[in-house]
């Protein structure tokens, strides 16, 4: 019995779009808890580097909800029905995923 047998290309991407973030994050905890003994930052840098996260994380929350709002004001454009028509409307629901994710995650870095 081969290990990849039941999985597909759409079961594949599935979990790595579902779980990759948790896999990432619990791998740069332990390097963190790993490295942690040799690590010193100043607070001073701290400061600049807490606030340079939350600059770039507010444009990003901004551009998204900009980029909402122009696909809203043109979703009866032939050339979006037809993008979001494809697939079942797996593309609408992904990209709506995408957008509320980010959303989400910025809103709560903030």
């Amino acid at each position: 019995m081969k290990l990849w047998e039941g999985l597909n290309k759409d079961n594949i991407q599935y979990y790595l779009e579902e779980y990759s973030p948790y896999a990432l994050g619990f791998m740069g905890g332990i390097l963190g808890l790993l490295f942690d003994i040799h690590f010193n930052i100043g607070i001073d840098d701290l400061e600049k580097i807490f606030g340079l996260v939350i600059t770039v994380t507010a444009i990003t929350v901004g551009f998204i909800g900009v980029l909402l709002g122009i696909i809203a004001t043109i979703k009866n454009n032939p050339n979006v029905k037809n993008f979001f028509s494809r697939g079942n409307g797996k593309p609408r629901k992904r990209l709506e995923l995408y957008f509320m994710n980010s959303l989400h995650y910025g809103m709560g870095l903030i």
